[in-house]
C-alpha cells in the first residue's frame, strides 16, 4: 500500500526528497520572508511540507479506494464526478486544519475573526482543490487504461500460447504415432472401419487447423470435433474406454477451441484405461457450463507432462469473462468446469 500511495515514487526516500524539493519550490515562491532568517525558513517549510504530505497521501488513499469501488474504465462519467467531490471535499478539510494546527503552533493561538480566516482559506484551497482533483483523476484514468492495455496485451500472448501448445499437442507424434497404429491394425482386420478412421482424423485435423485462427467457436462445432476425437479414442482403446457425451446445444453458445478435447485428453493421459478398470469419462451440460468427469485410477507413471493445459485454458477463458474454470477432486472423482460462452456479450 505504501508504495501505491507515493506513486510514482519508487521508494519512501525518493519520495521524501521529493516532497521535500517541491515544498522549498513552494516557499521560494509565496513566502517572501521566509529568507530572513534560518528559524522562518524552517517553519515555512515543515509548514509547506505538512501541506503537502496530506494532500498527497490522503488524495492518493482515496483516489484509489474510488478506484477500487467505481472502475474509472466502465464508469469514466460518475468515478469522474465521485473523484472530483471526494477530492474538493478532503483537500478544503485537510487544508483547514493542517492551517489552523499551524496558526495555533506558530503564531500561539487562534485568528480573531475565525470565520472571515476560514473563507479566506477555503478560497486558496479551492483552486488547489481543483487542480488536484483533476490532476488525480486524469492520473486515475491513464494508469487504469495502460494496465488494461497490458493485461490485454499479455491474455493476447498467453491465448495464442495456449492455441499453439494444443495444436502442438495434437499433432505431436506419440498421437499420430497411436493413430497409425491402430490405422494399421483395421486395415487388416476392417476395412470400413479403417475408411471410417481415416476420415474422422482427417475431419479432425482440418478443424484443428480452421479453429487455431479462432478465438471463439459455436458450441456445436466444438461438438462435432469431440466426437470425432472421441471415435479415435473409444476405438483405440475399444472396451477400456467409455465415454459419455450429453450436451444439447442452445442458442449462442460458444466455447474455446479444443478445451474440450483437451480434458478429455487429460483424463485418457493421466488414468489407467484396462478391461478390468474401464476409465469412465462422461461430457455433460448443466445450466450455462459444460463439466468434463471422470473417474480417478492414476497411473503409477504418467506420461511426461508440462501441467500447464488447464492453466492455459484458465488464461484463455479470462479473456473473454469473469467466471471461473473450476477444477474439483472428490470421491474419486475429476470434474472440470468450463464456461459457456454468449459471444455478443464477451
Amino acid at each position: 500500500m505504501l508504495l501505491k500511495l507515493i506513486r510514482p515514487f519508487k521508494d519512501l526516500r525518493q519520495y521524501l526528497l521529493g516532497a521535500l524539493v517541491i515544498s522549498f519550490l513552494i516557499v521560494l515562491v509565496i513566502w517572501d520572508d521566509s529568507f530572513s532568517n534560518p528559524l522562518n525558513l524552517t517553519i515555512a517549510l515543515f509548514w509547506c511540507l505538512t501541506i503537502f504530505l496530506t494532500q498527497w497521501l490522503g488524495n492518493v488513499y482515496i483516489a484509489l479506494k474510488i478506484d477500487e469501488r467505481v472502475p474509472i474504465l466502465e464508469y469514466p462519467v460518475r468515478r469522474s464526478i465521485y473523484g472530483v467531490i471526494a477530492l474538493i471535499i478532503y483537500s478544503v478539510i485537510a487544508f483547514l486544519l493542517v492551517q489552523s494546527m499551524m496558526y495555533y503552533i506558530f503564531l500561539g493561538g487562534i485568528p480573531e475573526n475565525v470565520s472571515k480566516w476560514a473563507l479566506s482559506q477555503i478560497k486558496i484551497s479551492l483552486p488547489i482543490s481543483f487542480i488536484i482533483s483533476f490532476v488525480f483523476s486524469s492520473l486515475g484514468f491513464f494508469q487504469s487504461w495502460r494496465k488494461s492495455e497490458i493485461n490485454a496485451q499479455k491474455l493476447e500472448t498467453e491465448m495464442l500460447r495456449y492455441k499453439y501448445e494444443t495444436l502442438q499437442n495434437q499433432i505431436n507424434p506419440h498421437f499420430l504415432f497411436n493413430s497409425f497404429n491402430v490405422l494399421s491394425d483395421l486395415v487388416l482386420e476392417d476395412q470400413k472401419l479403417a475408411v471410417k478412421f481415416i476420415q474422422e482424423m482427417s475431419g479432425l485435423y482440418r478443424y484443428v487447423l480452421e479453429s487455431k485462427e479462432k478465438e471463439l467457436v459455436p458450441l456445436e462445432e466444438e461438438l462435432d470435433f469431440i466426437q470425432s476425437f472421441i471415435f479415435l479414442m473409444k476405438t483405440r482403446f475399444e472396451d477400456k474406454l467409455d465415454i459419455k457425451l450429453d450436451v444439447e446445444v442452445g442458442e449462442n453458445e460458444y466455447i474455446v477451441p479444443m478445451a474440450l478435447q483437451l480434458l478429455v485428453e487429460n483424463a485418457v493421459k493421466h488414468n489407467m484405461a484396462t478391461s478390468s478398470k474401464v476409465l469412465h469419462v462422461e461430457i455433460i451440460k448443466e445450466g450455462n457450463s459444460i463439466k468434463v468427469k471422470n473417474n480417478l485410477q492414476l497411473k503409477s507413471s504418467i506420461e511426461r507432462s508440462t501441467k500447464k493445459g488447464l492453466q492455459n485454458l484458465r488464461q484463455q477463458y479470462h479473456f473473454f469473462t469473469k467466471r471461473e474454470v473450476l477444477v474439483n477432486e472428490t470421491n474419486g472423482e475429476f470434474v472440470v468446469e468450463i464456461p459457456l460462452l454468449n459471444k455478443s456479450n464477451s
